[in-house]
């Protein structure tokens, strides 16, 4: 048997796609007509409808297995009128994953000058219509890795592997609620491989071919969780010594964003996360919640944070609009909020690395902030509270401004000049009543 490279670079053919489609579902049937040598009938013949796959589908992993389980296949019958038979037909189809609906062989012929036979195949391929979504950028989480002494609860220990699967499940969350990744699960394949097996014995070529487009990653997000930690901390007020107890959460994972073809790290980071007692008290969590219920829902909040780096490093958040005042994002769902404040930023020039060529991206300047007033599943609005600009409405441009969550320290040290004024009336106020 000749190498198939080999035979695949001696190929000669010419194809007709005719625009012939039978819709059904989410396939479609596109009639192909492809040429091609081999030598024996059965090596063109397959050949041919492994060019009419790729003609249609393109080349994939699908139709390169297919490639080596039809030329290992057993030859029944020497006979070259058994390859247009109903028998090696079905046998193709489950082959090709319901791929090749059917085909009709056209011509046969032995080349003179030579011991090649030049085969001319019609083909009615299924072709599936692949959603939108799905031709986003493909990642898979794969389960994060966690140390053994990695997880602490008020001072225990607890499960590691639990925390790994609730941080990696809320990353999955929340990269499939940016609506920039196409998600690929990696929770459920046992589940999902035993749905696959029913797929055996007599059933419907749509089915096969549904289950031969399986996708594929672009990039994978892998990590480990060094530390995930809950402890209580006790504050007293200034005015009247009373004590009280809060809970603090302290997540720290390094991962990498990996290209599966050419295993090059795109995106890395070490990230520390604290979760303060306030951001668990916005959703419901305080210190008389279960130990599991505060520790899933810190790690819920590590996950969002880190989702939301992960994002902005890759796909930062752009003003698709400027109305006047208002604002609207090109992103929504979960991962902005309601009343959350970020900063407004315009994009420069392109920077390039003087020593790689590369880009490093854009120069950027922080021109103001805004408030979101409303959320929906793809967009948000917000109010610009303040700006260094003039007329943004007039001089706004496509991919020119983007907006960045506020940064922990920002937070804090706005927070404190908040506290700070408002002792200055406290003081001011009492003041003026002596």
């Amino acid at each position: 048997m000749i190498n198939i490279r080999s035979k695949l670079l001696t190929i000669l053919f010419c194809g007709l796609i005719s625009a012939q489609y039978v819709v059904g579902s989410s396939l479609e049937y596109v009639k192909i007509e492809i040429e091609s040598t081999g030598v024996s009938v059965k090596e063109a013949i397959d050949s041919a409808l492994i060019q009419a796959i790729e003609r249609v589908n393109g080349k994939s992993m699908e139709s390169s297995s297919f490639l080596k389980t039809i030329e290992v296949s057993e030859q029944k019958n020497n006979d070259s009128n058994y390859f247009s038979s109903q028998e090696y037909q079905d046998e193709i189809q489950s082959k090709s994953k319901g791929q090749i609906k059917s085909y009709d062989i056209l011509s046969k012929n032995k080349m003179s000058d030579s011991s090649l036979w030049v085969v001319r195949v019609s083909a009615i391929i299924a072709k599936y219509k692949v959603s939108k979504s799905a031709k986003r950028k493909r990642i898979a989480v794969l389960p994060f890795q966690a140390r053994g002494d990695c997880c602490m609860m008020m001072g225990a220990e607890t499960n590691p592997d639990f925390a790994a699967q609730e941080l990696s499940r809320g990353l999955s969350n929340f990269l499939v609620q940016s609506r920039k990744f196409t998600v690929l699960d990696r929770d459920y394949i046992q589940e999902r491989s035993s749905e696959k097996k029913m797929l055996s014995g007599d059933v419907p070529s749509q089915e096969l071919a549904k289950l031969g487009q399986e996708l594929f990653s672009d990039y994978i997000l892998v990590g480990t969780i060094t530390t995930a930690q809950i402890k209580e901390v006790v504050r007293s007020m200034r005015t009247n010594y009373m004590t009280f107890q809060e809970i603090q959460g302290v997540v720290q994972v390094s991962y990498r964003i990996i290209d599966v073809p050419t295993s090059q790290v795109k995106f890395s980071s070490n990230a520390t996360v604290n979760i303060s007692n306030s951001e668990l008290k916005k959703i419901g969590i305080t210190n008389q919640n279960s130990p599991t219920e505060i520790m899933y829902s810190t790690l819920n909040l590590g996950s969002k944070k880190i989702g939301e780096t992960i994002l902005n490093a890759i796909f930062p958040i752009l003003v698709e609009s400027i109305k006047g005042n208002v604002v609207i994002l090109g992103q929504g769902g979960e991962s902005i909020s309601r009343g959350q404040q970020m900063q407004l930023i315009l994009r420069g020039d392109k920077i390039i690395d003087s020593y790689t060529k590369e880009s490093l991206g854009r120069s950027e300047e922080v021109i103001g902030l805004i408030k979101i007033t409303s959320v929906t599943p793809k967009q948000a609005y917000g109010n610009i509270i303040n700006t260094t600009k003039d007329n943004l409405e007039e001089i706004f441009k496509p991919k020119m401004i983007l907006v960045r969550p506020l940064t922990d320290e920002f937070n804090k040290e706005q927070q404190k000049i908040k506290i700070e004024k408002k002792r200055a009336e406290q003081k001011k106020k009492f003041d003026e009543d002596w």
